[in-house]
């Protein structure tokens, strides 16, 4: 998350990238954070169990589920 670098990852930025890891393509993503974000759960879901390692995060915010 670079949370100790100049310019940190958003979280916004953050699911964006998770969200084409997982497949997505730019053209198929959801216009506003709130979907992107639902999306990500059902991608997630639809997975199984998975854990997520955020890592270099200089505050707890951005890891909080929205």
């Amino acid at each position: 998350m670079r949370g100790y670098e100049d310019i940190p990852v958003a979280p916004e930025q953050a699911v964006l990238s998770l969200l084409r890891a997982l497949g997505i393509r730019d053209e198929d993503l959801p216009p506003s954070q709130d979907e992107q974000y639902a999306l990500y759960r059902s991608e997630l879901n639809r997975l199984g169990p998975a854990l997520l390692l955020l890592d270099n995060v200089s505050e707890m915010s951005p890891t909080r589920p929205r």
